[in-house]
């Protein structure tokens, strides 16, 4: 958690005289279990939040839940890293303009041994990557179809 919480500071120093929303991520404990099973705990989302899940850790975006400020996290994460990792798996709700407080992320890594088991590595940063470039083309399509009632 560590890792996310330095990756969240680092974003919102580098962006705080933009219009980017800044990023927090909500605090975690865990339990471990008599029985060596583990539970992860979290304080729980702010009531009459919308929550939206904005990518996965295989390299999806749910576009109709894009955000610029999502992807431009994404792609820090990975250059901050020197293409080391990237965070994933953004999810979580907006609670201002300015704010977006996120949960449960997954850390993608070269090294696969690593943040199992939701590391998909190399080939799921590349997906994300990849994917994010034909973001701004989706997007419109998607606003147009709202607009009009028409699928996209």
């Amino acid at each position: 958690r560590n890792l996310l919480y330095f990756f969240a500071d680092q974003y919102n120093k580098k962006h705080s005289s933009s219009s980017s929303a800044h990023i927090r991520f909500l605090p975690c404990s865990f339990v471990k279990f008599m029985d060596g099973k583990i539970m992860w705990i979290e304080p729980e989302i702010p009531e009459g939040a919308t929550f939206d899940k904005y990518c996965d850790n295989n390299g999806h975006w749910n576009w109709k839940n894009y955000s610029g400020t999502m992807a431009s996290f994404l792609k820090y994460t990975h250059h901050l890293s020197d293409g080391w990792l990237m965070v994933s798996d953004l999810q979580g709700v907006r609670l201002s303009k300015k704010e977006f407080v996120l949960t449960d992320p997954a850390i993608l890594c070269l090294d696969t041994s690593r943040f199992q088991p939701t590391n998909s590595g190399k080939e799921g940063m590349k997906r994300l990557l990849n994917e994010v470039k034909r973001a701004p083309d989706i997007h419109s399509i998607i606003s147009r179809s709202t607009e009009t009632g028409t699928a996209a």
